[in-house]
């Protein structure tokens, strides 16, 4: 594994338990998954194309 495949990993999983966070516990922090979102796109276009 390189970098780039732990690097994207870690966000992605960022990501999903923050998915799961403001759906299930405090919707009110709902800019944090869009966030995490956009730097998923980001990080992927960087790293992998």
């Amino acid at each position: 594994m390189k970098y780039r495949d732990i690097i994207t990993i870690f966000v992605v999983i960022f990501f999903i338990m923050s998915v799961a966070y403001v759906l299930g516990v405090d919707p009110s922090i709902w800019f944090l998954p869009v966030i995490l979102f956009i730097s998923t796109i980001i990080v992927v276009y960087k790293l992998w194309l």
